[in-house]
């Protein structure tokens, strides 16, 4: 199964409105859903490890991430 979710993959997809993520994933790599603008719902499996920063950024749809307890490193980027 899927265990990565590389570096921009749904970068830029306006479109996109909600994701149903595998239960195999581990990690959402950096600025990966970075302007989704539309993305409203995602839910993010107790396997995943690893949120690179920007993951979400512009998500302005976005509302509520609900983090798993396994998550054990949240990278935050700084300006």
């Amino acid at each position: 199964g899927v265990t990565k979710i590389k570096q921009g993959t749904f970068e830029n997809c306006s479109k996109l409105k909600s994701v149903k993520l595998p239960s195999t994933l581990t990690t959402i790599s950096f600025a990966a859903f970075k302007n989704c603008v539309n993305l409203k719902k995602i839910n993010l499996p107790s396997s995943l490890k690893y949120i690179d920063a920007w993951a979400f950024q512009n998500c302005e749809s976005l509302t509520k991430i609900v983090i798993p307890t396994n998550v054990k490193k949240i990278n935050i980027e700084e300006w």
